[in-house]
């Protein structure tokens, strides 16, 4: 599981994922009870991962290290979540393989998932990005079921 230049990572697959980075995302935001705080949240824990210097997107892990920072910052920062089998099922991978990529991303992150300091300053960021953009904020997707209703 490398590419083109031998690098590899915990977080690589080992073929490229069919559905895009936008409909991923969805995805994961429209099953798995995402908040605007949440997508912060995992932005946050990627730059985190990548300041490591020890995980660089490629096209094969792009995926899942959305996955593991999306189901990261679900659990640190919502009352209610759904369990890991459930987040498996819902961004694609093996109960096994998302337990690995959670002990993964906590490992190289020192289990850091904090964001009190930095939480203001993405969103700010990301507010002022919009306006910029003129971008609308995203629609509100029909809730899902809540965590204690998922088998």
């Amino acid at each position: 599981m490398h590419d083109s230049e031998g690098y590899t990572s915990p977080f690589d697959c080992v073929k490229l994922p069919i559905i895009s980075i936008k409909d991923y995302i969805t995805r994961l935001c429209v099953n798995g009870g995402c908040t605007s705080s949440a997508l912060i949240t995992m932005v946050i824990y990627i730059d985190r991962l990548f300041r490591t210097g020890k995980v660089r997107v490629t096209s094969l892990n792009v995926h899942r290290i959305i996955l593991i920072t999306f189901v990261s910052a679900i659990k640190a920062y919502s009352d209610a979540f759904y369990s890991n089998g459930y987040y498996s099922k819902v961004g694609g991978v093996r109960l096994q393989e998302l337990n690995r990529l959670e002990v993964s991303f906590l490992t190289l992150v020192n289990w850091n998932l904090l964001v009190d300091s930095e939480y203001s300053v993405y969103k700010l960021h990301f507010k002022n990005r919009l306006r910029q953009e003129r971008i609308a904020p995203p629609k509100q997707h029909a809730p899902c079921p809540t965590p204690t209703h998922v088998p």
